[in-house]
């Protein structure tokens, strides 16, 4: 008697998991009919896939780790293959909000490339930026739109030029001038294919909710 009900239970979560998966689709689906560009954006993003671009690595200064897609409910289906890699607490952070938050339909994890130049070698390089959203422009109105927005997550003292006194040769400006060089590219592109690109800092993502 005891087997059968254990059995029974395990058919209920089987079947309670499943109808789960069912009910998730469909809202996928609904939010694809309301807004078609959508499908057409997650068609983009498969074809623009890097291969274990981010990597966990052992950082003193920072903290690093792994999020489960499968816990992620608005992250793109072309990206549940793999575990969402965050750098710092401040990516980690930036998750939790981008997966709580009414404004955020959709959004991946450096799944856009977008190529540069280094002025400092004069070499052609690809730049991913951290993230990718698509937002809705008002919550509370559906017919105002949604917008895509690019997102690179930097502490707020990697925004600011080093000190004037240090060599240019430092490691800190070469750090600086090929940043600067990533994000005007990622201006330009964004600007050429109706995007946002935006910074984001632990000063702005401490006031984000």
């Amino acid at each position: 008697m005891r087997l059968a009900q254990v059995d029974r239970g395990i058919i209920y979560v089987v079947l309670l998991y499943s109808y789960e998966k069912v009910f998730i689709n469909f809202v996928h689906f609904v939010k694809i009919l309301m807004n078609p560009t959508i499908i057409y954006k997650e068609n983009i993003l498969k074809l623009n896939m890097p291969h274990d671009i981010k990597k966990t690595r052992p950082n003193g200064r920072y903290k690093a780790g792994q999020i489960n897609p499968e816990s992620c409910r608005k992250l793109y289906e072309s990206q549940r293959s793999k575990p969402i890699i965050y750098r710092s607490s401040y990516e980690r952070d930036f998750v939790l909000w981008l997966e709580r938050s009414r404004m955020v339909i959709h959004w991946g994890s450096e799944c856009v490339g977008i190529g540069y130049t280094n002025v400092q070698d004069g070499k052609h390089h690809t730049y991913y930026p951290d993230y990718i959203m698509e937002v809705w422009n008002d919550v509370n109105n559906p017919n105002a739109g949604t917008s895509t927005v690019l997102v690179e997550i930097k502490p707020y003292s990697q925004t600011k030029a080093p000190d004037p006194t240090l060599p240019r040769d430092s490691y800190a400006w070469k750090e600086y001038i090929r940043n600067m060089c990533k994000w005007k590219a990622a201006l330009e592109f964004a600007k050429q294919n109706n995007m946002q690109f935006k910074i984001f800092t632990e000063r702005t993502i401490s006031r984000l909710n």
